[in-house]
């Protein structure tokens, strides 16, 4: 589930990034293979320290965790407790030893030769960010 989480994070940012209106992308024709392997990177590692940081997910636990106790059948309730009661360990567990370049290659959008370095990303999106933001 958390994994489904992170690639639809990574799709829509990417999405984002390298689609985002019609008539603004025409001149690019094609995405750069190296700016969608640089925006997965950026975005997984921004989820990373999210999951890792973040003080809600213990909350999110305590407030789901009294929801379980009103499922009548006893087997999906224990079900039910043992899920909030692992979830926060489960999250940061997660965001700990998440492989950002072999999630990000899995997806497709990363490969030995693509791969973009923080400085090469950050000096793109500098770069054309005059062009995204333009009125046109």
């Amino acid at each position: 589930m958390l994994k489904r989480l992170f690639i639809l994070i990574v799709i829509l940012g990417v999405n984002e990034v390298t689609l985002g209106l019609e008539n603004s992308v025409s001149p690019l024709k094609q995405p750069n293979c190296r700016l969608l392997c640089g925006t997965c990177l950026c975005l997984a590692r921004i989820t990373q320290r999210f999951l890792e940081f973040e003080p809600f997910i213990p909350i999110m636990s305590e407030i789901i965790s009294p929801l379980c106790h009103l499922i009548p059948k006893e087997e999906w309730k224990n079900k039910c407790l043992d899920v909030t009661d692992n979830l926060p360990e489960k999250i940061i567990q997660f965001a700990e030893h998440m492989n950002i370049l072999d999630e990000c290659s899995k997806l497709g959008m990363c490969h030995k030769n693509h791969s973009m370095s923080n400085f090469e990303f950050t000096s793109f999106l500098k770069e054309h960010m005059n062009y995204w933001l333009s009125p046109d």
